[in-house]
């Protein structure tokens, strides 16, 4: 469900294809309202392993 997400977000066809590097990929979020309004919430979290950066 997840991968579908971003496929649709992305018009992405094919769930398997690869990306082009620096190719922009957007990754829908859920998130939610603080209690008076003024700013949005998401809470994130990103398993980076072993020679992997968080940064492209």
């Amino acid at each position: 469900m997840f991968l579908q997400s971003i496929a649709r977000a992305n018009n992405i066809k094919d769930e398997n294809m690869n990306l082009i590097h620096g190719e922009l990929l957007l990754v829908p979020i859920t998130c939610g309202c603080s209690g008076n309004g003024n700013y949005s919430v998401a809470n994130i979290s990103q398993l980076i392993k072993q020679g992997e950066s968080y940064y492209y």
